[in-house]
């Protein structure tokens, strides 16, 4: 069988950019998604929060946590990420707002991502 020089680097290069491009960034997500989403598509994307809190203005919270894993070396330390994003429903399911939280933990096993400062203004 007659190989085609080049035909597999180019091949690679789509099917690597192809995936690329499917990959969306959790924020750029949410920010396509206010004054748009129902919880119900927020929840078929995202999956079930961590925690929900209706505030006493009838608004809905939706608490996600995310752990991300940084490995250590001569310049940065080994650690755990923990991103917390919080999102805002108004009373008839609408998200209208979200926020992002981020913090470091050097060291702990299994940190706790409970950063939970925006869920404590909302109420």
């Amino acid at each position: 069988m007659a190989r085609i020089p080049g035909l597999f680097p180019i091949a690679l290069a789509v099917l690597v950019t192809g995936a690329c491009s499917v990959i969306v960034p959790m924020d750029t997500y949410l920010d396509s998604r206010v004054d748009l989403a129902s919880e119900t598509d927020i929840f078929e994307q995202m999956g079930s929060p961590v925690r929900k809190v209706t505030t006493s203005a009838g608004e809905s919270l939706w608490v996600y946590q995310m752990r991300t894993v940084q490995g250590g070396d001569r310049t940065q330390s080994m650690g755990i990420w923990c991103d917390e994003y919080v999102l805002t429903f108004d009373s008839q399911g609408v998200l209208r707002r979200w926020s992002h939280e981020a913090q470091f933990h050097g060291g702990e096993l299994m940190p706790s991502c409970d950063l939970g400062g925006a869920v404590a203004k909302a109420q």
